[in-house]
């Protein structure tokens, strides 16, 4: 469309819409105006009528009011629709209807108020559509002031509004005909203003690039339609020039782009196709025209080569960031007919001068056949790996910085390395040569050498799990298509085998030498007559006779006894026919008429032709060798009487499995007879522990793989089974090279046991700890009850019948007290120096018979069997008679029917296998024993009897009798031992090592010495437990002591600092620091002060730091108020107590 017309119609559009919108203003004041026009008309009527009408109304006139609202409805002004008038009481007066009130007004009657708004001359109350009447507008009004009455008008607003559209139509007609002639000046002046730009616009589009433009229309006076002119010309001449420059540009890329190898997409700014080259068209299969406005994700979909799995598409990123992306080398393109293509690609933002991302060009090329090869290379890679893997010899790899890339598995398993751990790593810097400084120095340089392009090869030494190895060690350099070194090869070979062969072939090729300058073995050449052509020095030596004696003699009648002459002469015979006489053995005497014993290795000479022309021989001496043979058959048939007196069974067996030799301790070991072992297989005797192994007696590579030592289930008498170790080696291959091994087994049914005293030892262990803090907390308990009762004792003494309810607590106390001490023997992991002491067994035995026979029912007879000049063991006295009281009920139990006790005692000497066998060393032991005839104990249970809480007496027993005779046992240093055949009896043997120190008698009573008062000597009383305190407080004040307390040792030690004191008495087991630890600050920093120590229960805690003195002079909880108060008099004053 052209400007003029564009201008025209916007002068048209702008004229009407002013028209339009005055005469809708017009009309709108038309109708405003004519509304007031009819309200004002209204109300003046009202008001002209209302004095006549409040006269009527109050006159009761209804008639002639009714009469003069009818006429004034009809009057000229025909938009008056009703008239009527409300009396004071609000009821119907008067209306101008001819006919009834029509009801919906009579409706509204009710709602109107009784008075209107005064302010206001006339109000507008309702307003009505009435059909076929129009809009109704109702007004009201008061009368009179004093007079309540109202008037009511009805306006038809429809009729005033068909008045007002009447004038406005007039108006509008009026107003479209000016504004048809505004528009039409509009229109030409915009014509004439115009004209010049249309003809330029037509020169314009007329324009042919490339043409020239031609303005030579009539010209314009008009400044700024010049100026166009002008800026136009030289705008169309600028852009011919740029557009030929950019189509001469657009034809060269064309032909780079088609020129090029790879492929090239480019997009714009949102990422759509704008350009691709031939190539491109060809790896992704669509078109130029296909592509345009395509995204790049859609022509150009990629997958991961090894996954399959999509790869998110490289536009996105670029024309995010801007930056130059390049996928990996596993990429792979669809093409749209489905084929795949391995490409390498990059892809990089197309910017302007400002550096604004205007799109993304994608560069990339098929490299499905590079690819290929790298694949099919790296197989062969991985192929030559795999193999190098599965060789013997040492293969590495190293980059040309001597670093390791690839490195087989031989190596790496000679160190129990992983390849990671030399993967990197310069070669000579690994284990294999880091214990020799110098050899790394020289495999240094062997890098070096190679890397110039020399092959090395040398003999060397490495280190490796089984020790030192020789290898011999090339490096080989690889090179590139310019023959540049890229890659060393490393190759070691184990060489022990070579070496141990070279040094055998180098002391070979010495006795060679030597041999014809010292040989002992005579060589002899015989000619076809059996004379001596040739012998060496050897025999010479030999035989005594000298070549020059024997040279072209025959020789047997000079060195053969006339026994062996016929058997000679039979050699000879097989010799000259080549039948036979290679090899012999018989006597010979020398030239002193000494027999010796010679073993001949003869062979025919023979000629070309095959003729015999003579024979030579090797002769040996083996005279001494014979007797020495003798020597080793004896040899052997005295190794043959040591295993049989080994206690380990020693079987050999064949690469099948057969037994060849079968030694005593095996006879004994397996119930079976070496007659009845040998040629058996092995499978009859042995079973594997674990059933799921498979059975591998059959071939030697399997018996190879059973070789070792592990536990195995051996078959006793071909029935029972026992536990065993079996030891199982290779020996040496036989002369037919045949496999053998050595089997030994090892009995483990004793050892099984003492596993089990171990592992019941612990739990005794576990269940002693326990029960000694309950005993320590309770011990503190009976302290503060023992303590405060002896405290009663000596305040109250003078109250009557105190004293024997203070008995009474005291008893029950004391009884607690031997509770708690069994609860500690308990937890005792041996018996402490205060109460061991050394121990008649066989007179503790005579004093325990009165006891033990009361014990038992009258149906059982016990038996003394005690053993004379019995030595003494250190025990806890008490301890062992509780012991044997616990066994003699536990075998009453075991006859509830009567039965035999015996009740024996021994000496014995265990030496280091049977000690061992029964957990303990070496040593000599009393024992002591209790045997019954009762019903014995099952098997199954005989191994959980100690256990604690173990019993067969339901609720009758407590299951721990016979776990505290263990405890005893092992802490008086010594075992127990059961044996025990179920309806035979039992039989319990108690071991206590033999005390080789000086009897002590200190069984007799003890004297209880008075304590010599306090005199104000300060005290530190130091415990955990409040009660304990205070209770010493109260007991050593009273003594006439001063006394502090303190809850630990570091407020004791805080005490000290600042305080002088005599004496610290301090309980063991505190927290933080125990008193072990304070004592030892007290004599390191205090060495005056007295301390006494007091436990309830004393662990091995900071055993190290205990002080022997400390611990023989410790006081144990509960102790009573007497105790304390002597050994604090004897602390501070000395023994002299007076």
């Amino acid at each position: 469309m052209r400007l003029s017309t564009r201008l025209s119609i916007i002068v048209f559009s702008l004229g009407l819409t002013i028209t339009v919108l005055n005469l809708y203003a017009v009309r709108h004041e038309v109708l405003q105006q004519q509304t007031h026009t009819h309200r004002i008309f209204a109300e003046t009527l009202v008001r002209t009528m209302a004095s006549v009408v409040a006269d009527d109304v109050i006159t009761g006139d209804k008639e002639q009011l009714t009469q003069m609202l009818q006429v004034a409805q009809n009057y000229k002004n025909n938009s008056i629709e009703y008239l009527y008038v409300i009396d004071r009481e609000g009821h119907l007066f008067a209306h101008s209807y001819d006919t009834d009130f029509p009801k919906f007004l009579n409706k509204q009657i009710a709602k109107y108020p009784s008075t209107l708004n005064g302010s206001r001359p006339i109000n507008l109350v309702a307003q009505y559509n009435i059909e076929n009447r129009g809009l109704i507008y109702e007004y009201a009004v008061a009368l009179t002031p004093s007079l309540s009455g109202q008037m009511h008008l009805g306006l038809n607003q429809t009729k005033i509004q068909v008045a007002v559209n009447t004038a406005s139509k007039k108006t509008l007609f009026f107003g479209m005909v000016l504004s048809m002639l505004f528009t039409l000046l509009a229109w030409l002046a915009t014509r004439y203003v115009v004209r010049p730009i249309e003809q330029i616009s037509t020169t314009l589009q007329n324009y042919q690039p490339g043409g020239s433009i031609d303005f030579s229309f009539k010209q314009s006076d008009a400044l700024d339609i010049q100026t166009l002119k002008y800026s136009l010309k030289e705008a169309f001449n600028s852009r011919d020039y740029y557009e030929n420059l950019l189509k001469q540009r657009e034809q060269d890329l064309e032909v780079t782009l088609s020129s090029i190898g790879d492929a090239v997409i480019t997009t714009d700014e949102q990422g759509h196709v704008t350009r691709m080259n031939h190539v491109a068209e060809t790896l992704t299969g669509w078109s130029i025209e296909e592509a345009q406005g395509q995204t790049v994700k859609t022509i150009f979909p990629i997958i991961n080569a090894s996954t399959k799995e999509p790869i998110p598409n490289p536009v996105e990123k670029v024309l995010e960031t801007g930056e130059t992306v390049y996928l990996s080398n596993h990429t792979t393109l669809i093409s749209k007919e489905g084929d795949e293509y391995q490409i390498a690609d990059s892809a990089a933002a197309i910017r302007d001068v400002n550096n604004n991302i205007l799109g993304m060009v994608l560069v990339f090329n098929d490299v499905t056949e590079q690819y290929e090869l790298r694949q099919a290379a790296l197989q062969a890679q991985q192929q030559v790996e795999k193999a190098f893997n599965d060789m013997q010899t040492m293969v590495a790899v190293l980059d040309t910085d001597f670093r390791v890339t690839f490195i087989n598995n031989t190596p790496l398993e000679s160190l129990s390395l992983k390849a990671e751990d030399v993967i990197g790593k310069e070669f000579w810097m690994n284990e294999w040569f880091s214990y020799d400084s110098a050899l790394q120095k020289t495999i240094q340089s062997d890098c070096i050498e190679a890397f110039n392009g020399r092959k090395t090869l040398r003999d060397i030494e490495i280190m490796t799990n089984n020790g030192v190895l020789a290898l011999q060690i090339g490096f080989h350099p690889i090179r590139d298509e310019n023959n540049s070194v890229i890659q060393l090869v490393a190759e070691g070979v184990d060489v022990s085998v070579r070496k141990h062969l070279e040094t055998e072939m180098r002391a070979s090729m010495q006795h060679l030498q030597l041999y014809r300058e010292q040989t002992p073995l005579a060589a002899i050449e015989w000619s076809i007559d059996f004379e001596v052509v040739n012998w060496n020095k050897a025999a010479e030596l030999m035989f005594g006779y000298t070549l020059k004696e024997v040279e072209g003699r025959n020789f047997s009648d000079m060195i053969l006894p006339e026994s062996a002459v016929i058997d000679v002469d039979k050699i000879w015979q097989g010799l000259m026919t080549n039948t036979g006489g290679e090899n012999s053995r018989n006597e010979n005497v020398t030239k002193e008429g000494k027999i010796i014993l010679c073993e001949w290795y003869n062979n025919p000479l023979i000629n070309e032709s095959g003729q015999v022309i003579g024979a030579v021989s090797l002769v040996r001496d083996i005279t001494h060798e014979h007797a020495s043979q003798q020597a080793l058959m004896k040899s052997e048939q005295e190794q043959r009487d040591i295993l049989d007196t080994l206690r380990d069974g020693i079987i050999t067996l064949s690469e099948t499995g057969v037994i060849q030799s079968f030694n005593r301790a095996a006879e004994h070991l397996f119930g079976v007879s070496s007659v009845e072992a040998i040629g058996q297989n092995i499978s009859i005797l042995v079973r594997e522990k674990d059933e799921g192994q498979p059975e591998g007696y059959s071939q030697a590579n399997a018996m190879c793989l059973l070789a070792g030592s592990r536990e195995a289930v051996g078959v006793y008498k071909k029935n029972t089974t026992f536990p065993m170790r079996l030891t199982l080696a290779e020996l040496p291959v036989s002369a037919n090279g045949q496999h053998r091994f050595a089997c030994s087994c090892q009995d483990l049914t004793e050892i099984k046991s003492q596993q089990a005293q171990i592992q019941r030892a612990q739990k005794m262990d576990a269940l002693g700890k326990l029960v000694g803090g309950i005993a320590h907390d309770y011990n503190n308990m009976l302290g503060v009850i023992l303590g405060y009762t002896s405290l009663m004792e000596m305040k109250f003494s003078n109250v009557k019948g105190l004293q024997k309810y203070i008995g009474n607590i005291s008893q029950a106390g004391e009884r607690a007290r031997q509770l708690t001490k069994r609860m500690l023997a308990f937890s005792k992991q041996k018996s402490t120096e205060a109460e061991a002491e050394a121990v008649d067994v066989n007179s503790l035995v005579d004093d325990q018979k009165d006891l033990i026979n009361k014990s038992l029912t009258a149906m059982i007879t016990v038996h003394y069997q005690l053993c004379d000049s019995l030595g003494l063991i250190w025990i806890d006295k008490s301890e062992l008679e509780d012991t044997l009281l616990n066994l003699v009920i536990n075998a009453k139990h075991a006859m509830p029917d009567g039965g035999q006790l015996t009740v024996s005692t021994g000496a014995v000497h265990l030496s280091q296998i049977e000690a061992e066998m029964l957990g303990l060393t070496e040593n000599d032991y009393i024992t002591l024993s209790v045997k019954d005839n009762g019903c014995g104990i099952d098997k199954d249970i005989v191994d959980f009897i100690f256990d604690p809480f173990f019993t067969t007496k339901g609720i009758d027993g407590t299951g721990l009798g016979l776990s505290q005779v263990y405890g005893f046992a092992g802490r008086s240093g010594g075992t127990i031992k059961v044996y025990s055949e179920k309806g035979l009896g039992s039989e319990f043997t108690l071991y206590f090592p033999l005390y080789r120190g000086e009897e002590r008698n200190d069984t007799g009573p003890i004297e209880v010495k008075p304590y010599r008062q306090g005199e104000g000597q300060a005290i530190l009383v130091v415990d955990d437990e409040p009660a304990l305190r205070k209770l010493a407080l109260e007991i050593l004040t009273l003594a006439g002591y001063q006394v502090l307390l303190a809850r630990n040792g570091n407020e004791a030690i805080e005490m000290l600092a600042t305080t002088k004191f005599d004496l610290v008495l301090s309980d063991v087991i505190m927290p933080q620091m125990d008193g072990y630890q304070l004592a030892k600050h007290i004599k390191e920093n205090y060495p005056s002060i007295k301390v006494q120590l007091a436990t309830g229960f004393s662990s091995n805690r900071h055993s190290a730091m205990k002080d022997k003195s400390l611990q023989n002079n410790m006081m144990y909880k509960p102790y009573r108020t007497g105790e304390l108060l002597r050994r604090v008099s004897t602390l501070i004053y000395g023994n002299d107590d007076d």
